[in-house]
């Protein structure tokens, strides 16, 4: 767990998920079934903070910074 951010996301946690390309950052709240709320470019998961918080109140709620954005690592450079 990295910490809680009360102003707009409150009640989530902030937390690193480990994965093999690297830590994929992102924020979780609520109970209830799953669901992941994916942003799109050039956002960041930041985008859902009006809407997270009501959806957590049915769902548990993921909102992860996809590979590239925020603090999630970036895709490694291919040759083409």
């Amino acid at each position: 767990m990295m910490q809680t951010d009360t102003t707009l996301f409150p009640g989530f946690e902030l937390k690193l998920f480990p994965a093999s390309a690297g830590d994929v950052r992102l924020r979780c709240g609520g109970a209830g079934s799953s669901l992941i709320l994916l942003h799109g470019n050039p956002q960041t998961h930041m985008m859902w903070h009006a809407i997270a918080p009501d959806l957590a109140r049915h769902f548990k709620v993921y909102c992860p910074d996809i590979r590239g954005y925020g603090v999630s690592p970036k895709p490694l450079k291919s040759a083409d």
